[in-house]
């Protein structure tokens, strides 16, 4: 699924309107307590999730974000939809730019199942948490493999097989060659590097495959989104927020765009056309994908 040109004009009026949104800035403290834990390869398990998760950074982030965007809206002319991951980072970021939105008087349409542990926890009820936005299970050791040195939290390598630990460390020394600064960015240039050297374990994503699936199944999530918005809500407009995460995302702009990397809180915006093709904008730069 290639753009077909930038700076592409829409194929009509667009029927739907997204935006995917990385969550705010986190401590990542799920992840941090496993890998000190004495199973340190297990995957985060989103019922079990530490939070509030958001740093105090990442709340101001979050806040100044959901003004600007709430602001090119209008709570008379449209109604909102809100989903996200089932990470406690992405959850919170859509529960705060939700509660921003309510105070300045739009119309947010609740899910009619929300039947999520965490959001029960967090006694959150409109916002939906979806599967394709969530990341999927995996070990939380080799996860932590694309940070930073700086943001690794500590391992405890006595509950780490010897020859699991001999193989995280060689790739490791992969990434630290020319470490890119940050998760997403090292996860983006190495992940592929290391699969095809044999060096990550088959059940952990790639920057490529997450491209090939969860991505895909993020546009068709855009186009379903669409066909419901379509409807509309009270003569209003639907418009979804979808709130999510770097890992799907980074291989798609750099096949899109020529570059890679999203920061937090960032807005990817889908305009869904009546001919079902999408315009992917970001950055002030667009796409048109079918």
């Amino acid at each position: 699924m290639k753009p077909e040109a930038i700076s592409h004009v829409p194929h009509g009026e667009p029927i739907g309107d997204i935006r995917f949104i990385r969550h705010s800035k986190a401590a990542y403290r799920s992840g941090s307590a496993i890998v000190g834990s004495e199973n340190p390869d297990r995957p985060i398990d989103p019922k079990e999730q530490v939070f509030p998760d958001l740093t105090e950074a990442g709340v101001e982030l979050a806040q100044h974000e959901a003004e600007k965007l709430f602001g090119e809206m209008d709570p008379a002319a449209d109604a909102l939809f809100f989903a996200s991951s089932d990470q406690a980072r992405a959850l919170e970021t859509a529960q705060m730019y939700k509660n921003i939105a309510k105070g300045k008087g739009f119309v947010i349409i609740a899910p009619e199942h929300h039947r999520n542990p965490l959001a029960e926890r967090m006694s959150e009820e409109e916002v939906r948490v979806v599967e394709s936005l969530s990341l999927k299970p995996e070990s939380s050791l080799w996860g932590s493999l694309f940070s930073p040195p700086t943001q690794l939290a500590p391992i405890n390598w006595s509950g780490v097989d010897a020859a699991v630990r001999s193989a995280w460390e060689e790739a490791r020394q992969v990434v630290l060659q020319d470490d890119k600064g940050n998760w997403g960015a090292n996860f983006a240039h190495y992940s592929d590097i290391l699969r095809e050297r044999g060096l990550l374990p088959n059940e952990q994503s790639t920057a490529h495959e997450l491209f090939e699936t969860q991505f895909q199944q993020l546009l068709r999530l855009a186009r379903f989104g669409a066909r419901k918005a379509k409807e509309g809500f009270g003569g209003k407009h639907i418009k979804i927020l979808a709130f999510g995460h770097e890992n799907y995302l980074a291989k798609a702009f750099k096949e899109y765009f020529g570059e890679e990397g999203i920061q937090n809180c960032e807005a990817v915006h889908v305009r869904v056309n009546a001919d079902d093709s999408l315009e992917i904008e970001r950055r002030g730069k667009s796409v048109t994908t079918l």
